[in-house]
């Protein structure tokens, strides 16, 4: 088994609640109890059998896609960086920019 650190500020990561909800973005802050991310979007496959990578929709649907949203590590399972192929659709996704 490989063991590597799992995720630095200004990684994109996946943020695994414990309902199940799946949730990418940018990872600017952690704490003891908290962590902070720009741009969260929930995460969702595209397809049923997942062939055509992710799709995303607002995290929240009431607050400004643009703000940093704290979360708090209780509501958590886990935080890990996103594998490469997903970060690259999320950046573009948020950003207009082809990476």
């Amino acid at each position: 088994m490989r063991i590597e650190t799992p995720y630095q500020i200004n990684d994109v990561v996946t943020v695994l609640y414990v309902n199940g909800m799946e949730v990418i973005g940018r990872l600017v802050e952690e704490a003891d109890g908290h962590i902070v991310l720009n741009k969260a979007l929930l995460v969702q496959p595209a397809s049923r059998d997942e062939s055509q990578g992710a799709s995303f929709t607002p995290f929240l649907w009431t607050v400004d896609p643009d703000n940093k949203i704290k979360m708090f590590k209780s509501a958590l399972v886990l935080i890990h960086k996103t594998i490469p192929t997903i970060a690259q659709q999320y950046t573009k996704n948020v950003s207009g920019v082809l990476v």
